[in-house]
């Protein structure tokens, strides 16, 4: 049997920015860049909801992204604050444990 390829062209996509929902500012974390100058770190909050049916959003999905000091904002907003948790690295592996604020 003869296979016979040929060459398929495709397009690499890379992160360049996560842009804040609520400010419009860029969520880019000017430390955290490689030798190059490639962002390889975004500080941002992702708020998710998925509706369910019976809504006045039936079945949708909405996403958006917080930067810092918009994610303060909001959360200050709510009546009950998040759960906020530190990773601790143990022998053991990596556990979230609760943070008291």
């Amino acid at each position: 049997m003869t296979e016979i390829y040929r060459q398929v062209q495709q397009t690499t996509m890379e992160l360049k920015d996560i842009i804040c929902n609520r400010c419009g500012k860029s969520c880019v974390s000017p430390h955290h860049s490689d030798q190059t100058g490639k962002v390889t770190c975004y500080e941002s909050a992702t708020l998710m909801a998925n509706w369910g049916y019976g809504t006045d959003k039936d079945g949708e999905t909405h996403r958006a992204n917080l930067c810092e000091s918009c994610y303060d904002y909001v959360i200050s907003a709510c009546g009950i604050k998040p759960n906020i948790y530190d990773y601790v690295i143990s022998p053991h592996g990596t556990k979230p444990s609760i943070k008291d604020r």
